[in-house]
């Protein structure tokens, strides 16, 4: 893909690199596919907190207007 999570896995913020400048909407699950964050996001490098997160595997997934990528986080 053309994003990437810096670091994986992640105890306090994880900072998610872009190729692609355009708005998204940053959308993070976990494992039951719950919504546990949401946001816009823009721009080639953004950071998100995960201190209100537990412990485990989510799903990230970055929409644009022209595609969906989903990335792996761990969160420690």
């Amino acid at each position: 893909g053309t994003s990437r999570l810096f670091p994986n896995p992640a105890s306090d913020r994880v900072r998610i690199e872009r190729m692609d400048n355009t708005s998204a909407t940053l959308t993070l699950t976990d494992v039951q596919g719950r919504i546990v964050h949401q946001e816009a996001i823009s721009g080639a490098s953004s950071t998100m907190d995960l201190h209100d997160l537990k412990a485990g595997v989510y799903l990230m997934r970055i929409t644009t207007a022209n595609k969906v990528e989903a990335l792996r986080l761990v969160k420690e």
